[in-house]
């Protein structure tokens, strides 16, 4: 299973790119032709980055072999996830790979997860300024969900000590770390983080006020939501 754990080899084979991208190695070959997967021709033969490769998957909407994808609720526990991922203040770090390496250290993962590649896949999207959101806030994560061993969707709500540029209009103060296990919990997930700074999330969160008034927000958010009235 192509997941976050046990330090995978980031190199890969045609073969080995071909059984993480669900295809043939025709199809790999074709890609790299015509659609710029990233691979470096070595002694006659293509090696492909897993980073890259998987990134590039998340651009093109290509999903990655055993994601681990299953049936969930309706709408995902803003509040739940809030709890298990926490509120996390004075976040150390000067550049965004520092603050991001300082927030996941501060998280609750299975130690299978592989947090160096954790990163680069989420800097990898950073990259292209595509986790700024204003107002000082971001939110990290990997477009395409691929931690299989983890075992719920979590959400971290992290305050760096000092603002960092993310590549956006403005430096990022705050940081809305979200990982989830599947494709479906991650976009449950980021559809009610987004709804909910829109409304009761936004200004305690901008306010930096205490945790239990942030997490008050996120249940009065639920409230509405898994109540069926959005």
């Amino acid at each position: 299973m192509f997941r976050l754990g046990a330090g995978p080899s980031l190199q890969l084979t045609i073969p080995q790119a071909a059984e993480l991208l669900r295809t043939n190695e025709s199809q790999i070959h074709r890609w790299i032709r015509d659609r710029g997967l990233p691979a470096v021709l070595f002694r006659e033969q293509y090696r492909l980055n897993r980073v890259s490769v998987m990134d590039w998957a998340q651009r093109h909407q290509i999903a990655l072999a055993d994601t681990g994808i299953a049936p969930t609720t309706a709408t995902q526990s803003l509040a739940a996830a809030l709890k298990r991922g926490g509120i996390h203040r004075g976040v150390e770090g000067s550049t965004p790979a520092e603050v991001l390496a300082s927030a996941l250290s501060r998280l609750q993962l299975p130690a299978a997860v592989d947090l160096p590649l954790l990163q680069e896949m989420i800097l990898a999207r950073a990259a292209r300024g595509t986790l700024c959101i204003g107002d000082g806030l971001a939110i990290p994560h990997a477009r395409y969900p691929f931690i299989a061993c983890l075992p719920e969707p979590i959400l971290s709500v992290c305050f760096l000590a000092a603002p960092v540029d993310f590549g956006g209009d403005s430096p990022v103060t705050t940081l809305l770390v979200m990982l989830s296990p599947t494709v479906r919990a991650h976009l449950q997930l980021l559809s009610s983080l987004a709804r909910a700074l829109a409304s009761t999330l936004r200004e305690p969160v901008l306010s930096r006020a205490n945790d239990a008034a942030i997490l008050a927000a996120a249940v009065a958010f639920d409230a509405t939501t898994i109540a069926g009235h959005p």
